[in-house]
């Protein structure tokens, strides 16, 4: 029951028993009837105000109990000129200031993980006991959903989805509502990876450049001096000749590899790609007439513009199509780019363009697409594994997503932003 109610019944009652005393008293009227009259007034008057002294505290506390249950930290209680509401609002205002710097510390550092986790470039997911996904920033949300599977709390995995995607996923535990969450964090380390290769295989070209170099033209002008002599018969100057001739080869092949070691990165500026491939057009089908392919291109009829450095694209989109006409087999090479609003085949890859180079050739097996574009790495018999390695270098440096694997017997190098 509620204070004030208490009060009134409390009231009602005793004017109730003053009005039958009186009752009773008025038959015999006289001092005794008006000093109790005096009394009544007095109780009721005294009754008045410890009413509004118990009322007050308990109407402050009401007030705070609201503004708490409410979160309304910016509120505050006045003091009202009573002793008690005053203790009670004294010791409330400090309790609610120091809430409000609470909270708005607790949202400020909201905010600031908020912003940290959404921008970071390392991909975070946190998921609840029982493995749905809570949160998932926006680098998680462009890596693959499986790339979290098979990884336990306190261990770190690396991953590898494909031989352009290799991350290192780590997964820690932490409580939330009195269960265990887990928290994913994934980092990309293809760029680490192929940026230590090529340090790795830089070193040892430009080393073996030197020496090779060196040795083959000391060599060579040794065997020109010789070739000098009049004695020499038929079969002796040609043997030096032919010598000489694999020399020249040698330092071509060491020069070709010091080329990967000497790559530039891309200048980047927005260029169009239908341009781009509709001038490559005569190149193309030459190279492919080379290895009796057909070629064809399909081309959009609304432009598409796109970051690009466009003579380095150019060598890139040349090595991908001389590598689809070599394969086994190859019969047609297709190149298709596709625009936004058109049917994409590759509905995994999404973006505002697609780039697909196709043949029918002999395809790639798995075992050789887990090394594709590893330095030197070839399939084809007198192949040096550079070309793969310098359209890597080149997609990177644009900051593409690439894919080349083979499907219906179809094998398609896929280009997306």
């Amino acid at each position: 029951m509620r204070i004030t109610w208490i009060f009134a019944t409390l009231a009602v009652l005793l004017l109730l028993l003053c009005g039958v005393a009186f009752y009773y008293m008025g038959r015999n009227a006289g001092v005794t009837l008006y000093i109790a009259e005096g009394l009544l007034a007095a109780a009721i008057i005294l009754i008045a105000i410890f009413y509004t002294r118990v009322n007050r505290p308990l109407h402050a506390l009401s007030q705070g109990v609201d503004m708490l249950r409410g979160q309304e930290f910016n509120s505050r209680l006045r003091h009202v000129g009573q002793y008690e509401v005053d203790r009670v609002v004294d010791a409330f205002n400090p309790l609610i200031e120091s809430l409000h710097r609470r909270s708005v510390e607790l949202a400020e550092h909201n905010h600031l993980f908020n912003s940290v986790v959404e921008n970071s470039p390392m991909g975070v997911v946190l998921t609840d006991p029982q493995g749905r996904v809570i949160l998932r920033n926006q680098a998680a949300e462009k890596m693959p959903a499986a790339v979290t599977a098979d990884v336990t709390p306190g261990n770190s995995k690396i991953v590898k989805i494909t031989p352009q995607e290799i991350y290192r996923v780590s997964c820690d535990t932490f409580m939330r509502d009195g269960y265990p969450h887990y928290v994913y964090t994934i980092v990309l380390l293809t760029d680490e990876i192929a940026a230590a290769e090529r340090r790795g295989y830089n070193s040892v070209i430009r080393l073996m450049a030197h020496e090779v170099n060196n040795t083959a033209g000391a060599v060579a002008s040794t065997i020109e001096v010789i070739q000098d002599n009049p004695a020499l018969i038929p079969d002796e100057q040609e043997a030096l000749s032919a010598s000489v001739e694999s020399m020249q080869h040698l330092s071509s092949f060491v020069n070709r590899l010091a080329q990967v070691a000497r790559l530039p990165e891309p200048q980047i500026r927005p260029g169009s790609l239908r341009d781009l491939l509709s001038n490559m057009r005569p190149v193309l089908e030459s190279i492919c007439s080379q290895h009796h392919a057909a070629l064809s291109i399909t081309l959009p009829d609304d432009d598409v513009i796109a970051p690009i450095d466009a003579p380095m694209l150019e060598q890139a989109i040349v090595n991908i199509v001389k590598n689809a006409a070599e394969s086994p087999s190859t019969t047609l090479v297709t190149i298709t780019l596709h625009a936004l609003a058109q049917p994409v085949r590759a509905a995994a890859l999404s973006g505002p363009w697609i780039l697909e180079i196709s043949d029918n050739g002999q395809g790639i097996s798995p075992e050789q697409a887990t090394h594709l574009f590893t330095p030197f790495f070839t399939t084809k018999p007198g192949g040096q594994g550079i070309g793969l390695t310098m359209v890597a270098h080149t997609l990177r440096g644009h900051h593409f997503h690439f894919a080349l694997a083979t499907e219906a017997q179809i094998t398609t190098f896929t280009i997306t932003p």
